[in-house]
């Protein structure tokens, strides 16, 4: 394995981990808040929580963040939210929270704080690991619009928090450069989604097969070679696309760093 696939894993784990943590903590409390608010689902609210109540989001943007919804799934919540009032036009495009969402979105990242406190803030390898991803953020350009944006908002004071944020700020980076390879392989999003599911194993709930037959990445028992192929050519133009990002810090170290992190 690459370091630069190695590093994504280490950021996938430590931020699933803390989203995982989270929700377990403040699932409860935000649909009572959700219910509240009039809202048919809070879903999607956490995707978006610190753009909103800071800088906040374009619709755009919001729609990119989620490459795999579906079509429209995007739009139509933000729809919602703007028919509640619980988001505000800046006048620039971008929504900001209403003062009467803030409470909920505020639940989210005190739940993410909590969680990220807990395992990293007397970690040794904290303080070293946060200045790495840091200066790694720092370098990311407007051709990745959702990490870009992302990294415009501000970083919180509670510092597990601040390296939670950048960290997913990579994690945006990488899926630009995923949703890149796959298009360059004449994939959409239904076939990616069924192709890495026979991948990996796994029943396909999601996505189609019916293109990845005609293609001859599928048959009636699975994934066939060229379909395993297909898939170790898509990793391999992610890692090629995302590596350059890391070019202003030593990876060995930062993997380390990464890898020192506890995430239970």
């Amino acid at each position: 394995m690459s370091v630069i696939k190695s590093i994504a894993a280490e950021v996938d784990r430590l931020v699933l981990a803390v989203n995982g943590a989270a929700g377990v903590a403040s699932g409860d409390e935000i649909a009572r808040m959700a219910t509240s608010l009039g809202l048919s689902t809070p879903a999607l609210l956490k995707h978006y929580a610190e753009w909103l109540l800071t800088v906040g989001i374009t619709e755009e943007i919001a729609v990119l963040r989620l490459p795999y919804a579906a079509d429209g799934a995007v739009t139509e919540r933000v729809a919602e939210w703007r028919s509640l009032a619980l988001v505000v036009d800046k006048g620039d495009g971008r929504l900001v929270a209403a003062p009467s969402l803030r409470p909920l979105l505020g639940h989210y990242l005190d739940a993410r704080a909590t969680a990220a406190a807990e395992w990293w803030a007397e970690a040794p390898a904290f303080e070293a690991a946060h200045a790495a991803v840091r200066t790694v953020v720092a370098g990311i350009g407007p051709d990745l619009a959702v990490a870009h944006d992302h990294a415009s908002v501000p970083a919180p004071e509670r510092l597990p928090l601040a390296l939670h944020q950048a960290l997913t700020t990579l994690r945006y980076a990488r899926s630009a450069a995923h949703v890149a390879a796959w298009k360059e392989a004449g994939l959409g999003r239904d076939d990616i989604l069924a192709l890495s599911s026979l991948w990996q194993g796994e029943e396909v709930t999601r996505g189609s097969v019916d293109r990845l037959v005609e293609m001859g990445f599928a048959d009636e028992a699975g994934i066939t070679e060229e379909g395993r192929q297909a898939r170790t050519y898509i990793e391999a133009g992610t890692d090629r696309r995302n590596a350059p990002l890391f070019d202003v810090v030593n990876t060995d170290a930062l993997l380390d760093g990464l890898s020192a992190l506890p995430s239970r």
